[in-house]
């Protein structure tokens, strides 16, 4: 089961940004070929994911996390192309919403600062793309 997010201790201006107005990068780009990047770089995103999972060398069924996950499309396209399943988290719950009911994947709304709650060893892989630059 997914965690209860909670404000917490947002140190980083970004962070709470992120957490407290998702309006501002959030779901209402995840259905369009730009997703959050407000810029068409699907095929980017796409040849980035195939790049990492064949580095990592992941098999069908192995379970991969992607942590800032937004709007799931790297966990959909690891199990398009290589039947790889996955754990997406996002701090924005309006992504995780929309990720849910369009993506391949598992997804929580929680805080990736905290993983306490994910079983050691849990996962076969993580990724994570643009997104540890909101902890800063």
């Amino acid at each position: 089961p997914c965690p209860r997010v909670s404000g917490g201790n947002m140190t980083s201006p970004k962070y709470k940004i992120r957490a407290t107005r998702p309006e501002d990068s959030s779901a209402h780009g995840c259905d369009s070929r730009q997703g959050e990047w407000r810029k068409d770089l699907a095929v980017w995103h796409k040849c980035i994911v195939v790049v990492v999972l064949e580095r990592l060398q992941l098999l069908p069924g192995d379970l991969l996390l992607d942590w800032g996950t937004g709007c799931g499309h790297k966990l959909s396209w690891a199990k398009q192309l290589y039947g790889i399943d996955g754990l997406g988290i996002d701090l924005v719950e309006e992504n995780i919403q929309w990720a849910r009911e369009h993506s391949h994947g598992v997804y929580c709304h929680a805080d990736g600062r905290d993983l306490g709650w994910l079983p050691d060893g849990a996962f076969d892989g993580i990724i994570s793309y643009a997104a540890v630059n909101h902890l800063l």
